[in-house]
This record gives C-alpha cells, sequence and structure tokens, in this order.
C-alpha cells in the first residue's frame, strides 16, 4: 500500500508540478534534513518547496475529484497520499521551527506564509494541538514583525478553534484587536 501511494504520488504531483528533475518534489522534501539548510537561500527554497507540495497535492485531489468523482476509489487513494503529504510537511515544518524559528519577511512572502498555512492544514490529532497551541506566540510574533498579515493568523486561530471545540465558529465580525 505505502509504494502503491509513492508512485501515485509521485505521477500526480510530479505531473501537477512539470518537474523535469527524477525525483518528485516528494522525494526531495522527504530526504531533505533542516539542519543542513545553512544558508537563508536553502532555507528559502526548502520553504518554498513545502508550500508548492502543500498546494500542489491540494490541485491534485480536487482534479482527481473532478475526474473520477468524490469517494471514488482514486478519490480515496488521492486523499490518502494528501493525509501523508501533510503529515510529512507538518513534521518538517515543526523541524525548521525548532532550528530556524520562523522565516523573517525579507526572505519572501511565500517562505514566510509557509509554516503557518502548514500548520493551519494540519488534521489536528491531540499532539498535534498541542503543537499548534504551543506555536501559536511564534505565529503572532510573526504576524507583529509583519512576516504574516492578519489574514493568515485569522484563518490559523479559525481553524484551530474547530478543532480544539469540535465546533464551527461563526461570528467572522471579530476584528483584530479583539
Amino acid at each position: 500500500m505505502a509504494k502503491a501511494l509513492v508512485v501515485f504520488l509521485s505521477l500526480f504531483v510530479g505531473t501537477s508540478f512539470s518537474q523535469v528533475e527524477e525525483d518528485s518534489l516528494f522525494k526531495v522534501v522527504e530526504r531533505t534534513k533542516v539542519k543542513s539548510l545553512k544558508t537563508e537561500d536553502k532555507r528559502i527554497v526548502f520553504l518554498e518547496n513545502l508550500n508548492d507540495l502543500d498546494q500542489g497535492v491540494r490541485d491534485m485531489v480536487a482534479n482527481v475529484e473532478q475526474t473520477f468523482g468524490y469517494r471514488s476509489p482514486e478519490h480515496d487513494s488521492a486523499f490518502q497520499v494528501w493525509v501523508n503529504v501533510d503529515r510529512l510537511l507538518f513534521e518538517k515544518t515543526v523541524d525548521y521551527l525548532e532550528v530556524y524559528s520562523y522565516p523573517r519577511k525579507e526572505m519572501g512572502g511565500k517562505a514566510c506564509v509557509t509554516p503557518i498555512l502548514i500548520f493551519h492544514h494540519v488534521s489536528g490529532t491531540p499532539n498535534d494541538l498541542l503543537l499548534k497551541r504551543n506555536y501559536f506566540s511564534l505565529f503572532y510574533q510573526a504576524y507583529k514583525s509583519e512576516s504574516i498579515g492578519q489574514n493568515f493568523l485569522w484563518f490559523y486561530l479559525f481553524r484551530l478553534y474547530q478543532q480544539v471545540k469540535k465546533e464551527t465558529y461563526t461570528d467572522q465580525t471579530l476584528r483584530e484587536e479583539e
């Protein structure tokens, strides 16, 4: 099953990104040792790769769903790939933040939004929720230093609220101060 998922991921995600190199973006990210990212340029590329993989797997699942239908065997397989990719991205992002902290706005918008985007997308196991709570202060500091905009912080808190309370947050009129 695991081999089938990797092959499926390689075909769909690799094709989605039109990669010329032999390895899929998934393999590149999977093999990257966070501590080996010694330069800021390498860290930017790494974060942008995480972002591309995060968005690419979502596009792939949407395309599979459109082509084969929701809950089709192909969709279910693609969804499982999505879950596995999200898990890898979350683990890599936690590793990154432990070593390098939050990207500075000078690293560029795509690199800066990647950690909070990945945290926002993670499914919400009890350990995930603990990490999401623990990292909130880092995200808030990134917001205050203008590395991320208020919309990213809002979506992060919106999803966290839903995961912790197991209910939908409906009061979307709250503003930044609140």
